[in-house]
C-alpha cells in the first residue's frame, strides 16, 4: 500500500515533470523566434535608420540648394531693377540729346 502511495506519487511528479519540460521547451523555441524576430527588426531598423539619414542628408542639401536659388533670385531681381534704373537714365539722356539736336537744328 505504501508503495502503490510513492508509485501513484512518482506518477504524478513523473507527469509534471514531462509537463514542464513541455512548457520550458514551448517557451525555449518561443524565445528562439523572438530573438530572431527582434534581430531582423534591428536588421529592419537599422536600414530604415540609413535611409533616414540619406533621407535626411538629401533634404539637407536641397535646403542649402534653395537658400542658394533664393539668394541667387535676390541678386538678379536687384540687378534687373539696377538696369532699369540705367536704362530709364538713358532713355532720358537720349530724350535730352535728341531735344538738343532738334533745338541746333532749329538754330541753323
Amino acid at each position: 500500500e505504501i508503495v502503490a502511495a510513492k508509485e501513484e506519487e512518482l506518477k504524478t511528479v513523473q507527469d509534471a515533470l514531462t509537463k514542464t519540460s513541455t512548457v520550458l521547451t514551448d517557451t525555449q523555441t518561443a524565445l528562439d523566434e523572438a530573438k530572431k524576430k527582434m534581430m531582423e527588426l534591428e536588421s529592419e531598423l537599422q536600414i530604415e535608420h540609413e535611409s533616414f539619414n540619406s533621407i535626411d542628408e538629401r533634404e539637407r542639401k536641397l535646403r542649402i540648394d534653395y537658400q542658394a536659388a533664393l539668394e541667387e533670385i535676390t541678386d538678379l531681381e536687384t540687378r534687373e531693377n539696377e538696369i532699369k534704373v540705367m536704362a530709364n537714365e538713358l532713355e532720358q539722356q537720349k530724350k535730352t540729346l535728341a531735344d538738343q539736336v532738334s533745338d541746333i537744328s532749329d538754330q541753323l
